[in-house]
């Protein structure tokens, strides 16, 4: 007989797992930001009646923490979830093995070693797994969800990578303002740079005027950009329910054998792809609001952070030292089915990471040096950098340049074609 909480009795064991999803007990906006409520109080009471169940073979199953969405590392009144965990493993003398934390957190076994090896260096490890979750929207063979008609439907995606004339450099889509998303966006401006690009900024909200202070008056004419975005339709629904149908589950209400490729014009039309992540693995974070309203931005030159609306300087949290934050979104993914090039606005070492799954990435094309920059604006300039030299090359330059590129995306093609289940790494 398996187990079966009698506290929470939708929690079972399930193959020598008791998987605990973290949205049962926060919320999604609770966990889309670093400062959580302490969940882990509510997860304590299953501990002792874990252990009683299984008595001697207590470590022959294995506890998950099921961490969903951007997997921003989790900080509970100033403390790394981490340490609630290990406080708990002491209190009923259990190993600290017996939890699996799954994230989509890339750096995660960074953020874990660095930390442990400071607060808990003598304790055995928690055991951390990341998964690639978001690969299933773009990887044919992982998601498997039928149409109306019970069938399963293809992916539409580009069939080729073309080395003739774009009329554009390059695209940049972005739906959520998220501050760096505006600054890429008032940096392409200031440059001159929007016009040789496909570029969108779908939502503008309320918080986003936290930046004006850094964004000129006639960046913010120029927003909100829909370009990706059928007049009439929010964002949100267009990208979710019609350009994403396979992520949110829509398409067991679609008739069509063919999921349409809403981008397949954009992907045509440009040379390569501008992706702004979710994040720059930057915190969200009550501690880092500066008290005119706007974002402190660490530097991760010193211990400070600096306010993107004035000129406010103040100390890192204690916690900060040990951050490290990393998340690959649909956005790489569509690139890699599409058989598009791509630079990354995104966490340090993403390309690397990317190496690492066994994607090739562009450093043979042009540099990548940017992917090893800790700063965010100057890694954020470095990129930009070479999107400007991109739009400086003539004609019969950019075709050579996209020759070198079309082995590179066809690889990335051939190697998400072949997914079956989302990439760990553990």
């Amino acid at each position: 007989m398996k187990f079966k909480s009698k506290i929470y009795p939708n929690i079972v064991e399930n193959n020598r797992q008791i998987r605990l999803y973290l949205l049962d007990f926060v919320t999604v906006t609770q966990l889309q930001r670093n400062d959580v409520p302490n969940f882990v109080e509510k997860i304590e009471p299953l501990i002792p009646e874990i252990i009683e169940y299984y008595g001697k073979e207590l470590y022959s199953i294995q506890i998950i923490l099921e961490h969903s969405f951007e997997s921003i590392p989790l900080i509970i009144d100033g403390k790394h979830f981490f340490e609630l965990i290990h406080l708990i493993c002491e209190k009923y003398s259990i190993s600290p093995k017996l939890f699996n934390y799954h994230t989509g957190n890339w750096r995660i076994h960074e953020l874990y070693s660095s930390w442990k090896a400071d607060v808990f260096p003598n304790a055995e490890p928690m055991q951390m797994t990341c998964a690639m979750s978001l690969q299933r929207l773009y990887a044919p063979n992982i998601e498997q969800i039928p149409n109306a008609q019970g069938q399963q439907p293809n992916i539409a995606h580009c069939d080729s990578y073309s080395t003739e004339s774009k009329p554009y450099v390059y695209n940049c889509l972005n739906r959520a303002p998220h501050v760096h998303r505006l600054h890429v966006f008032d940096r392409l401006h200031k440059r001159n740079l929007l016009d040789q690009g496909m570029v969108s900024m779908n939502e503008i909200k309320e918080q986003s005027s936290n930046y004006w202070g850094r964004i000129s008056s006639d960046t913010v004419a120029l927003l909100p950009m829909t370009l990706d975005v059928p007049k009439g339709s929010s964002a949100i629904d267009h990208i979710y329910r019609d350009a994403m149908p396979q992520a949110f589950q829509e398409i067991e209400s679609k008739t069509y054998d063919t999921i349409p490729n809403a981008f397949a014009h954009i992907f045509d039309n440009t040379m390569v792809s501008l992706v702004t992540e979710t994040n720059l693995g930057i915190p969200v974070h009550p501690e880092l609001c500066c008290d005119c309203g706007g974002t402190m931005l660490p530097t991760h030159h010193n211990n400070c952070a600096e306010c993107v609306s004035c000129d406010a300087v103040k100390p890192l949290p204690e916690w900060m030292q040990w951050h490290q934050h990393g998340f690959i979104t649909e956005k790489t993914w569509r690139c890699m089915l599409n058989r598009h090039p791509v630079l990354w606005i995104s966490a340090p070492n993403t390309a690397k990471t990317m190496q690492h799954l066994g994607f090739r990435t562009f450093d043979s094309v042009w540099s990548e040096h940017y992917d090893s920059i800790q700063n965010p604006i100057e890694r954020i300039d470095a990129v930009l950098d070479i999107i400007k030299s991109l739009c400086e090359q003539s004609e019969s330059q950019r075709s050579h340049t996209q020759s070198l590129l079309k082995p590179i995306v066809e690889h990335n093609h051939r190697m998400i074609m072949t997914l079956k289940y989302p990439q760990l790494l553990t």
